[in-house]
């Protein structure tokens, strides 16, 4: 299977005749499997579509990961904030893996996959390995049912059998305690397709041990439930991770009964928020970051409605900061924050009573020689709302880590100001009510 690698919201360089003759299909059956893991994408995303082709050149826009589209070709997509960093795939994987899957992963740990030969299904697997081995001390056994044959009575005996025994013993039924059940039968089914996608012969070998440690389990033919048992806690985040390769970021696409490989799909808006979110956190570890802390804004009859800014920067000394993540190159690009975002904020500051709001953009190249610049202020009597260019920048020897101090430096100076200002105090928070009018209906 080949892979082609493409920078989100850019064309791939190749067009779509050239490929599929290179692929030995017709360029119309090509179309079709981009169309279809177009549609799955907006499925499983929530998205109104992703795909775009334009003079015979496709693109993908609003999703970052690795996905096959047909037997012949998978596609792995790399967010544009990302762009230009070879060991992106072990920056966008340690990010979600430390708060999607409550992982708290060092760099090391995926190391690894710092090639360029090897992609998102030697990250997966890396983290996958990682969080085994920190439970696998404590194996899921359930009790199961089930009937056999044997002259040693051990449980519940067929009255049949005693009176005409078979040669093989009397046939009962007996319950025992075994790793044999549905969650590690998930579990196995990811090792599997991680075996079959890795590029890695250590890691290969490490997932082949797995899957025999956890012994021969059924074929999965219903859908999986999305928790283990209470008792069995610790395997949550581990469990979480199998069922999003299995259904919710993968597409499960059959080839000859196997599936091809491991899908894993995330939309970048998320990705990005998360991402500023990490970086934030290291960056301002004297400060508290609120991620989407709700808050009432209005009242429609007797429903309350709250708004949630992406993250609320609070000093010890009592000042606060809006800052919210943006995924508009767009806007970025031409320097211009649209009216929506500046109602949106203006939404956030009445809600909270803060009077202070950073909108962070990526941008696909460094920004004046940095890697934050602010391209637009917008001000009233008493608010302030700026909007910033963000290149990240990720550098392969710091990656997160690196940003995270840039972007806590570029903060510190908006904290600053609102320390010597009289203009940014606290204001107490608004929540307006909003009334049924039947003449604005029709």
């Amino acid at each position: 299977m080949a892979r082609i690698v493409l920078i989100e919201d850019k064309p791939y360089k190749e067009p779509i005749p050239s490929l599929a003759i290179r692929l030995g299909i017709e360029p119309y059956d090509l179309m079709s499997c981009l169309s279809a893991a177009d549609a799955y994408l907006c499925k499983r995303l929530s998205l109104n579509g992703s795909l775009h082709i334009e003079r015979n050149r496709f693109s993908f826009e609003r999703v970052a990961g690795i996905f096959p589209v047909c037997d012949q070709l998978e596609i792995e997509v790399v967010p544009k904030f990302m762009d230009g960093n070879e060991a992106w795939r072990a920056d966008f994987l340690l990010l979600l893996a430390r708060t999607k899957w409550g992982l708290l992963a060092e760099r090391q740990m995926i190391s690894t996959t710092r090639s360029k030969d090897r992609g998102i299904s030697d990250a997966l697997a890396m983290v996958f390995l990682s969080m085994f081995d920190s439970v696998s001390h404590v194996p899921i056994r359930t009790y199961r049912r089930k009937q056999i044959r044997q002259f040693e009575i051990e449980g519940d005996l067929f009255e049949e059998s005693v009176v005409l025994p078979e040669k093989d013993g009397f046939l009962q039924d007996v319950t025992e305690f075994t790793r044999q059940n549905i969650y590690n039968a998930v579990i196995v089914e990811v090792t599997r397709l991680l075996i079959n996608s890795v590029t890695d012969f250590d890691l290969k070998s490490r997932l082949i041990r797995v899957a025999t440690q956890l012994g021969g389990q059924s074929r999965l033919d219903a859908a999986p439930p999305r928790s283990v048992p209470s008792r069995f806690r610790g395997w949550q985040d581990l469990y979480s991770l199998c069922i999003d390769i299995l259904d919710g970021y993968g597409i499960d696409y059959i080839s000859q009964g196997e599936m091809l490989s491991p899908g894993f799909v995330v939309r970048t808006s998320d990705a990005w928020e998360e991402f500023l979110r990490q970086a934030l956190v290291a960056g301002l570890k004297d400060c508290r970051v609120a991620f989407q802390e709700k808050h009432p804004f209005a009242r429609r009859d007797a429903a309350v409605m709250k708004v949630r800014p992406d993250y609320i920067l609070r000093t010890p000394d009592g000042h606060a900061l809006l800052v919210d993540a943006k995924y508009k190159s767009h806007d970025a690009s031409v320097g211009t924050i649209s009216n929506s975002d500046v109602y949106e904020g203006r939404a956030f500051m009445e809600a909270t009573g803060i009077q202070r709001l950073v909108l962070l953009y990526p941008y696909g190249s460094p920004v004046g020689g940095g890697h934050f610049a602010e391209f637009q202020h917008v001000r009233d009597d008493g608010w302030d709302i700026y909007g910033v260019r963000v290149h990240p920048g990720l550098i392969a020897s710091g990656g997160l880590s690196v940003f995270g101090e840039e972007i806590g430096q570029f903060m510190r100076g908006y904290l600053k100001t609102l320390l010597h200002s009289s203009r940014f105090r606290y204001k107490a928070p608004h929540c307006y009510s909003l009334k049924y009018n039947s003449k604005l209906t029709s």
